[in-house]
């Protein structure tokens, strides 16, 4: 349920008490910004890892070639 409520904001960007209408389950304004916490925090931990920007005139280049 954490990343599902987290992701639905994401991508709507909406007031966070709309998600708990949306899947219509009864979340509290503060449980749902505890799930958006969370899970963006955990993102974070593993950015790095995973999602790399180019940061170099050359790999911004190669980037667009591909």
């Amino acid at each position: 349920m954490y990343i599902l409520t987290a992701l639905n904001f994401y991508a709507h960007g909406s007031y966070q008490k709309n998600i708990g209408h949306d899947f219509n389950l009864v979340l509290s304004q503060p449980a749902v910004s505890n799930c958006i916490t969370e899970v963006t925090n955990g993102l974070l931990d593993v950015m790095e890892d995973f999602i790399k920007f180019p940061s170099t005139a050359q790999e911004i280049a190669s980037v667009k070639q591909q």
